[in-house]
């Protein structure tokens, strides 16, 4: 089972967005970083990335290949670790709200089970 943050930006069931993130590593944002930003429209992520990969491929001639290595992997491992917080960062700057932290195997049941508490809770159960 994984644990999910929900994030809304309505408070009623019209306007309801729920956008369901997993915390934890994602190994795909750290695999497929710059296509992972776009997918998510990490505009200005995005070309944070691309200025530090520049970056670095400029320093490579003067630091050495092992430290340029090692640069791109703590890069990377910074980016897997983080891609939850990245993604809840843009959220929130878009105006959403933490409402609710769901455990479920994936998105869609975690969604599901979300608004099956939120159902219920409009009940008075």
């Amino acid at each position: 089972m994984k644990t999910f943050r929900i994030y809304s930006i309505g408070q009623n069931l019209r306007e309801l967005e729920p956008v369901s993130i997993e915390e934890g590593f994602s190994f795909r944002a750290m695999i497929f970083s710059f296509f992972w930003f776009i997918y998510h429209g990490l505009w200005l992520e995005t070309i944070v990335f691309v200025i530090c990969q520049l970056g670095l491929n400029l320093l490579n001639n003067f630091i050495g290949y092992k430290i340029y290595l090692a640069l791109q992997i703590i890069l990377y491992l910074t980016i897997g670790v983080f891609a939850s917080q990245i993604r809840i960062m843009k959220l929130e700057r878009k105006g959403y709200k933490f409402v609710d932290l769901i455990v479920a195997k994936n998105h869609d049941k975690a969604r599901l089970k979300f608004f099956k508490n939120y159902l219920g809770k409009d009940d008075g159960k």
